[in-house]
C-alpha cells in the first residue's frame, strides 16, 4: 500500500489546504485518511482543525438574543488571526 510523508513541508502544506474540505466533508475516503493521519502526528494541524471546528459550529448557530455580542466567535476569529500571525514570523 502506498505511504506517504506525514510530517514533511509538502504534506504540511497539503494538509493545511484542506481542512476546509475536511471539514465539509468534501474529501474522497483516500485523501480523508491522508488528513487524519497527519493531523495525529502534527499539533499544529490538529490544533488547527479544532479551531476551524470550533469556529464552523459557532457560526452554524443563531445569533444571540437581546443583541448580545456572540463572544466565544469573536475569540476564535481572534484566536486564529493569532495562530495565522505567528506562522508568518
Amino acid at each position: 500500500m502506498f505511504s506517504w510523508p506525514r510530517r514533511g513541508p509538502r504534506e504540511h502544506r497539503w494538509t493545511q489546504r484542506h481542512l476546509s474540505d475536511y471539514l465539509d466533508r468534501d474529501l474522497n475516503e483516500r485523501a480523508r485518511r491522508r488528513l487524519e493521519a497527519h493531523t495525529a502526528e502534527c499539533d499544529d494541524c490538529r490544533r488547527t482543525l479544532g479551531t476551524l471546528s470550533t469556529l464552523v459550529r459557532m457560526l452554524g448557530r443563531p445569533p444571540c438574543s437581546g443583541g448580545e455580542r456572540p463572544v466565544v466567535a469573536e475569540r476564535v476569529v481572534l484566536r486564529l488571526r493569532d495562530e495565522w500571525a505567528g506562522r508568518r514570523r
